[in-house]
């Protein structure tokens, strides 16, 4: 089990420094509108992802007036075994720290080390949304569970990117009237080789990782929602009766006409169907966001039976679109895995709901980007002032 045993931020958002010291199981952040709790749980998702889940550009995180922002953890595993994180981002760079020295690997580095699970109130953008958004969680899997993922990745992402630069310039001719180069005709059917070939690569560990995975999110969803029949299958991006390359070599004229790749992996998704329809069309939302709470836990289900490593949770406002009914379902399933988890929330009842249900739990209440209280099962105790030497 991994867990973040010492969290410290400085200038991150509205907080000046902040330290806490979670517990191994699980921690409540509790604050009103605006007091700084889900920037807790978005600077853990920051130091493993190095991006965050609330916008693309990481400097908006760097508090105002301030040069740059300091994110630092210690992360522990059952075995005693201790790893120091640093992140810090300012306008110009980002440096990562793996034990006081600069991880050469970059996020690379924290695949074992820190895996993360978010789980925000938009997590219902899994169902409801683009082919996109499923395609990055079917990478999150792939990425922790395949060594070798990223690297493959990188190479068909590269190849993508090069073959449709290449198609963009020669779809400038057609527009034209002009005769495409023969030698940039001949570039584009190399990269349409490159392409296909790289494709297969990742496609082969996404089909192996969802054949896994679909037996263990049949068990969460016997929890979840066991009145449904739900179907979820993995769609390529291309006919499987199809070869490739051949389709690239043969439909190229077409392709330079339209200045990009038509077919491919970039177009996988998973179909997720209830009674043979979309999801999206015949749930409620409050089904919506339990079947997207069931996707992620079946994850963390996976990562943990594969790998021997169990991933942090962070749960934000989870009473959004939630009735209690289906919070208690969720909590329930959620604390059997023994993981950690960080939960914001400003309704008590989610307090309620899940301390009634484990004997341990910490609660860190946060004001104005400041730690007021810290509870350990309902008893305040004294904080610790922070020490900088403790993580460098």
């Amino acid at each position: 089990m991994l867990y973040i045993s010492k969290l410290n931020l400085i200038n991150f958002r509205n907080i000046d420094s902040l330290t806490i010291n979670p517990g191994k199981h699980l921690n409540f952040i509790t604050g009103h509108n605006g007091a700084g709790k889900t920037s807790i749980l978005e600077s853990i998702f920051i130091l493993s992802q190095l991006k965050s889940f609330k916008v693309n550009n990481l400097n908006s995180v760097i508090q105002d007036k301030k040069e740059q922002t300091l994110i630092y953890a210690q992360v522990e595993d059952e075995f005693d075994n201790s790893n120091n994180l640093g992140l810090k981002i300012s306008s110009k760079q980002k440096e990562l720290f793996l034990n006081g020295e600069v991880a050469k690997n970059g996020v690379a580095s924290l695949a074992q080390l820190l895996p993360i699970q978010i789980i925000s109130p938009d997590v219902v953008e899994l169902l409801t949304e683009g082919p996109e958004f499923r395609r990055k969680f079917i990478y999150w899997g792939t990425y922790y569970t395949y060594p070798n993922f990223l690297l493959c990745w990188r190479k068909f992402n590269d190849a993508h990117k090069s073959r449709n630069v290449l198609l963009k310039r020669a779809q400038t001719y057609k527009v034209n009237k002009q005769k495409v180069p023969q030698e940039l005709i001949e570039e584009c059917k190399v990269w349409g080789k490159i392409l296909a070939q790289t494709a297969q690569e990742v496609n082969k560990i996404n089909q192996e990782y969802i054949m896994n995975f679909l037996p263990v999110l049949d068990k969460v969803l016997d929890d979840f929602l066991p009145e449904l029949e739900v179907k979820v299958s993995y769609y390529q991006g291309w006919n499987s009766e199809q070869d490739l390359a051949t389709y690239y070599e043969e439909n190229l004229e077409d392709e330079m006409q339209a200045g990009r790749t038509s077919l491919g992996l970039h177009r996988a998704d998973l179909r997720i169907k209830c009674f043979g329809e979309n999801v999206s069309n015949v749930l409620s939302r409050g089904q919506l966001k339990l079947l997207a709470c069931a996707l992620k836990i079946a994850q963390g289900d996976l990562l943990k039976e594969q790998t021997k490593s169990s991933c942090v949770y962070l749960v934000d406002d989870l009473a959004a679109e939630l009735d209690e009914q289906n919070q208690l379902i969720f909590a329930s399933k959620l604390l059997r895995e023994k993981t950690q988890i960080f939960m914001s929330y400003i309704d008590n009842r989610v307090l309620d709901i899940f301390s009634s249900l484990v004997n341990e739990w910490n609660e860190f209440s946060i004001s104005k980007g400041k730690l007021t209280h810290q509870y350990v099962n309902g008893e305040e105790i004294v904080q610790r002032e922070f020490n900088l030497d403790d993580y460098i």
